[in-house]
């Protein structure tokens, strides 16, 4: 809540800015209430579990928030690949796997890599030509790694250097 609240806090007095939650969780109230006091426009969706209506949402959007606390390592969240099959590039923390992939296929930016100002001013500053790339990036990292062809390929691949 706090790296988002940063960033945003300091996006918001560039440009408006609008964010659409999905899901429940124990601190989205509070969340809630730290964006609105920023200047936020906030929508909350709340629990989506069918996949066409979570892509509607996720369509209308620029970027996914995958950010997670200081010290949290995973290896990829759901919330991402939920993010890249609907081609949605990503501001993204989360260091390892996920930060790999976005450098790897130019889907998003990795926040821990530079400073918040120069962020801020990328994002300000994308023309409607990047910001399609990113998504149309965003959707081919999905496609080259996450499909379930891919996964099969992936896992029996493994299997038989194991075998």
């Amino acid at each position: 809540i706090d790296g988002i609240c940063s960033i945003l806090s300091k996006l918001v007095k560039r440009r408006p800015v609008k964010v659409r939650l999905i899901g429940v969780g124990e601190t989205k109230a509070v969340f809630i209430e730290r964006l609105k006091m920023l200047g936020v426009d906030v929508a909350d969706e709340g629990a989506i579990y069918e996949e066409t209506e979570k892509n509607r949402i996720l369509h209308q959007c620029d970027f996914g928030l995958n950010m997670m606390k200081k010290g949290t390592y995973v290896g990829l969240t759901t919330k991402s690949i939920d993010y890249f099959s609907a081609g949605l590039p990503v501001l993204n923390n989360i260091a390892g796997d996920t930060e790999h992939l976005v450098e790897k296929y130019d889907a998003g930016f990795n926040v821990r890599k530079q400073p918040e100002d120069m962020l801020i001013t990328q994002l300000v500053e994308l023309s409607a030509e990047r910001k399609e790339q990113l998504h149309q990036n965003a959707f081919r990292l999905f496609c080259s790694n996450f499909t379930p062809e891919i996964f099969r390929s992936k896992l029996e691949e493994r299997l038989q250097g194991i075998l």
